[in-house]
């Protein structure tokens, strides 16, 4: 799922990025700095991803460290639609992915990506046209976000 398979590669993927950090800022107390690298170095750590808006100060200085969109710290990192993320979810993102990884080591990427997303139009679809279903556009918002969540996450490991 991501780039970095080996514990070697993974340790230096952590010196790498820690160290380019500490240099890159003048303090980790500074707008969450140090509690987002600690985050993203669990990501590394444990193989997951963090989620964060595009705006973050932390991903802002990564950008600024890491301009290649194709350097290994950004298969780590999904940055959401603000839009989006206005409206919540209907499942977490450490759901989703959890979820889509044991049916992707089961089964294969490309047919279970696809079911999950049209499991997620299909619910957003039989919520929006159930008269009886409390708060069934927001709900109905919420489903569809999940499947476009889990379209880019698809994209994101198709070109990985």
């Amino acid at each position: 799922m991501t780039v970095q398979t080996s514990p070697l590669l993974v340790l230096h993927l952590i010196r790498q990025v820690y160290i380019a950090v500490l240099e890159g800022t003048h303090s980790f107390e500074e707008d969450n700095i140090g509690e987002d690298l600690a985050y993203l170095m669990g990501a590394i750590t444990r193989n997951t991803h963090c989620e964060w808006h595009p705006a973050r100060p932390f991903v802002e200085l990564l950008r600024e460290l890491f301009p290649d969109k194709h350097h290994p710290v950004w298969a780590y990192i999904i940055l959401y639609d603000p839009e989006d993320k206005k409206k919540g979810s209907a499942a977490s993102f450490e759901f989703l992915n959890d979820a889509a990884l044991e049916c992707i080591q089961e089964h294969g990427l490309k047919p279970n990506f696809h079911a999950l997303i049209a499991a997620c139009y299909r619910m957003a679809s039989m919520i929006a046209e159930n008269p009886d279903e409390e708060d069934r556009v927001l709900k109905s918002q919420r489903w569809e976000l999940d499947a476009r969540l889990l379209e880019r996450i698809e994209a994101k490991l198709l070109n990985d």
